[in-house]
């Protein structure tokens, strides 16, 4: 739910409906931004107890079964070595709702913005392969490249480049098989 909520309550500072629903905004993004940071940083603080004490990650946030079930969800599917990959996975999030959020007003922005963060993010999932094994890491990097594609079609759906409709429309068709395939 952190997507939802941080995009609904940044999206609610653009939006105003009211006084009321702004302060339910504020403390939606606090409560969402603050459960996840703690969350972080007791990961990382029990992964460098554990790098200090037995020269492994694993040992205490897989060894500890009270970590494991109080904090699991933020790093269990990762690599034990990769387990501050979940901090980068909010920070793409967070970022790419700051922009569907603050930037209603130009589709242009968010078209350009969204294909530079996928482009990013492809290629740091690529060098990291942060999941657990091969077929995991290939199914997610394979996810994350349609991502990337369909940013790049939203470059063109946007008027970016000024392409006449056609191009638009192809891409459209490119869009709808691309993903309907990968779908199924």
């Amino acid at each position: 739910g952190f997507t939802q909520l941080v995009l609904l309550a940044l999206w609610e500072f653009v939006q105003k409906d009211s006084p009321a629903v702004i302060v339910l905004a504020v403390l939606f993004l606090i409560l969402a931004i603050g459960v996840l940071g703690w969350t972080s940083f007791r990961v990382h603080h029990f992964a460098k107890q554990s790098l200090q004490q037995h020269k492994n990650p694993a040992a205490v946030l897989y060894g500890n079964q009270q970590i494991l079930d109080k904090y699991g969800f933020f790093y269990t599917m990762f690599n034990a070595n990769k387990y501050w990959w979940g901090n980068v996975l909010l920070l793409h999030t967070f970022v790419k709702c700051i922009f569907i959020a603050l930037c209603q007003a130009s589709g242009k922005t968010q078209a350009m913005v969204f294909w530079i963060i996928d482009m990013v993010y492809l290629g740091l999932l690529i060098h990291f392969k942060p999941y657990l094994n091969t077929p995991t890491n290939i199914v997610n990097i394979l996810i994350q490249l349609v991502t990337t594609l369909n940013s790049f079609m939203f470059t063109f759906f946007s008027n970016i480049f000024g392409q006449p409709a056609a191009v638009s429309s192809i891409m459209g068709w490119v869009f709808f098989i691309l993903n309907a395939a990968f779908s199924l």
